[in-house]
């Protein structure tokens, strides 16, 4: 059986929030999903990419749609192996956009980080709504992603 993961993860991959303000928004989230069995944050001394979990997709061109298959997982390589994900710049090969690695879609909620904050449960009954994210990003003083993930 799946194990269900409720992120939150800045839109910002250096965000860094105070620890602070991290206290405060775990706390917040542990009233916004009372079902959880855990909240967790956590702080990376540098940019991660967090995977979404079971039913990975390659993610595509933010420009023209492109599946990235043919060269994504190279680019991965060439950005972890560089800069530990520091440096997150690419040229698209299929059109030759400038962008980042964190600004291609990706379709099931893969994302890149410094910060994320995970509750998890057995089963997602709670889906805290745009005004109580809105809420979060407020206490962060960020953008945030949210996705359901399960592993």
């Amino acid at each position: 059986m799946a194990e269900h993961h409720f992120q939150l993860i800045p839109v910002d991959p250096r965000f860094y929030p105070d620890p602070d303000t991290i206290d405060t928004a775990q706390a917040v989230v542990r009233a916004l999903i009372p079902s959880a069995e855990e909240v967790h944050a956590s702080c990376q001394p540098g940019i991660q990419y967090f995977d979404a979990g079971e039913g990975f997709e390659e993610p595509q061109c933010p420009f023209c749609d492109a599946d990235t298959a043919p060269w994504w997982r190279n680019a991965m390589s060439a950005a972890w192996g560089g800069t530990h994900f520091n440096d997150l710049r690419i040229t698209t090969p299929c059109c030759g956009a400038s962008t980042s690695l964190d600004q291609l879609r990706y379709p099931n909620g893969d994302r890149f980080g410094s910060f994320i904050i995970q509750a998890t449960l057995a089963d997602p009954v709670e889906n805290p709504s745009p005004a109580q994210i809105a809420q979060l990003e407020s206490i962060l003083g960020c953008q945030l992603a949210d996705d359901w993930i399960a592993r």
